[in-house]
């Protein structure tokens, strides 16, 4: 009410006695004790409506409650709301409803589109590229979809925004998580004047809640993706105004002595003659730094750069290299022993209970099974079968562990075979590769630079970490033919 009388705004009262209305110091006082409730009040009712919230989201085992989704506003693109007989929504599904017809003939629906974003940026696409794509196309952006009016300037059309959004949404893995964010105040909206904007932070994960709903991709697709975001991210052309001269750019290159990364840089140097030469080369970002200044080093590009290709050459022809890192590397099968124990102690149990069960039908063809017996003996049987449920499960487990060693196996192999095909392109003399196939080369590879002064000796090493090759056959974002 005091805000009311700031803004010039009268609080007329209907009831004479009620004095609230008035410019008596009582009437300051039930204004002042009105207000005072009134803002309790909303306080109470947020409370009330985030505790409800929290418990349709974590539910009640107790009582046999499962955790729900909590459902509110648009749904999901790609997705709908599930309604029960009342019509309150009560969680989500895919929508498997056609929303675009392509000039081929081919039906799209909402899940169709996002598993072309997702499969789109996991190989390779930038945000703005698939953007300009599906808006090429004529696929409904979220927008008009859903029948919602911007309230901006921009169209309704894919902006790069709204599908980074997207690409970063883990519920479309089938995980939803809820609080993850809290309102710790409210501050000035400076374009609307008069209006209150909320403050909100980050929860801790232990106040979040995550639910489960039925997915449209995988969640290796989902990993796979974020990775390819970060990557694209360090590598953003905007972050260097000449992204192709330094093949070693974005974490690649590290200083020798404060092991910092070493960032692409442009050079001019002034000849005699009055004209200019440009030098591109690689220097120390601790030398920017606010604290501990790094001397630093400077470099040519093109020196690293073109020992790094011969790096790569090398291992193409010699994949070998990988097979010796990874021996070294590598422990014996963790589960080799515990395989053999498991054996063992599942066929004594089934010798047991062959035993028992032997015994069993003896003394029933006998005529001799008295009652204690027969309890004694199939109690027996019962913690035998229990017994042997518990180690047949860890044989399942220690299987498991033994694929996962064994798959190291396959993949060496699939190295071997990516080596020989790309062996046949680079050494093929019609054969030119770009920027970006060697900048994939380097990555997949694993290879790093690190650099030191003039004065030292040697001016920078190559190193490969061939191991982690075999763990992300992934990353190779160009296609060997």
């Amino acid at each position: 009410m005091l805000q009311l009388k700031e803004a010039g705004i009268r609080v007329v009262s209907a009831d004479p006695e009620d004095h609230s209305d008035d410019e008596s110091s009582w009437g300051e006082l039930i204004r002042y004790l009105r207000g005072k409730a009134a803002e309790d009040e909303v306080k109470n009712i947020r409370h009330r409506t985030m505790g409800g919230r929290r418990a349709k989201a974590t539910g009640d085992p107790e009582k046999g409650i499962p955790p729900m989704l909590i459902c509110g506003g648009h749904s999901r693109y790609g997705y709908k709301w599930v309604t029960n007989d009342k019509g309150r929504k009560i969680g989500t599904e895919p929508d498997h409803t056609v929303i675009y017809v392509s000039q081929d003939g081919i039906e799209w629906t909402g899940v169709d589109v996002i598993k072309f974003l997702f499969q789109s940026s996991a190989n390779g696409a930038t945000i703005k590229r698939i953007a300009v794509t599906l808006n090429e196309m004529g696929v409904p952006s979220p927008y008009k979809l859903k029948g919602i009016q911007r309230r901006d300037a921009h169209k309704a059309i894919w902006q790069p925004s709204a599908i980074a959004r997207m690409l970063r949404d883990k519920g479309y893995a089938g995980e939803v998580t809820l609080f993850k964010e809290k309102v710790v105040g409210k501050r000035s909206n400076a374009k609307r004047p008069g209006a209150k904007s909320e403050i909100r932070e980050k929860t801790d994960p232990s106040e979040q809640v995550t639910i489960e709903i039925p997915s449209i991709i995988s969640i290796e697709l989902y990993q796979q993706v974020q990775k390819q975001l970060d990557k694209n991210k360090r590598q953003a052309g905007r972050n260097n105004k000449n992204p192709e001269d330094f093949l070693m750019r974005s974490g690649l290159a590290f200083c020798g002595y404060c092991g910092s990364r070493m960032m692409g840089k442009r050079r001019v140097r002034k000849n005699k003659n009055g004209t200019e030469t440009p030098l591109f080369g690689y220097t120390c970002i601790g030398r920017y730094g606010q604290l501990e200044k790094c001397k630093g080093c400077w470099i040519d590009a093109r020196i690293v750069d073109r020992a790094t290709w011969e790096k790569v050459i090398e291992i193409i022809d010699n994949p070998e290299v990988v097979d010796e890192a990874v021996t070294k590397k590598r422990k014996k099968d963790p589960t080799a022993g515990n395989r053999v124990k498991i054996k063992t102690k599942i066929k004594e149990i089934e010798a047991q209970q062959e035993t028992f069960r032997t015994q069993l039908r003896d003394l029933m063809l006998k005529g001799v099974l008295d009652q204690g017996t027969q309890e004694f003996l199939s109690t027996e049987l019962k913690q035998l079968s229990e017994r042997l449920q518990e180690w047949n499960t860890k044989l399942i487990e220690n299987e498991d562990v033994h694929q996962e060693w064994k798959k190291i196996e396959d993949k060496l192999n699939d190295v071997h075979k990516t080596c020989r095909q790309l062996s046949e392109q680079i050494h093929d003399p019609e054969y030119a590769p770009t920027y970006q196939e060697k900048r994939d080369l380097v990555e997949f590879f694993k290879i790093t630079a690190t650099i030191w002064k003039a004065d030292h000796s040697p001016r920078f090493k190559l190193e490969s970490n061939v191991v982690d090759i075999v763990t992300d056959l992934s990353c190779l974002a160009w296609p060997v033919t």
